[in-house]
């Protein structure tokens, strides 16, 4: 997400469509714990990129952490079982 908030959007425009998709379109894994903190479920994106951002209150004399609304598009999604879960 931080890539698309310190885009130029000068230079966004410059790009090809081709070029766009290269640095805006990324694959995004989705992982599913049980309250064991055990893998439940995978599943992977394609193409996944931001369509909306939500209105975020800031607020200086409250010190909560900041949950920044989403809305994610993409064109796919798969199971996988491509990442691994370590207890530390």
């Amino acid at each position: 997400m931080v890539n698309w908030l310190r885009s130029n959007p000068e230079e966004f425009n410059k790009l090809s469509l081709q070029d766009y998709y290269k640095n805006f379109y990324i694959e995004g894994y989705l992982v599913i714990l049980n309250t064991h903190h055990e893998k439940v479920a995978e599943f992977q994106f394609k193409d996944l990129h931001p369509q909306a951002m939500g209105q975020v209150d800031l607020n200086y004399q409250n010190s909560q952490k900041i949950v920044v609304p989403i809305t994610w598009i993409y064109s796919t999604f798969t199971p996988t079982d491509d990442i691994i879960i370590k207890r530390v």
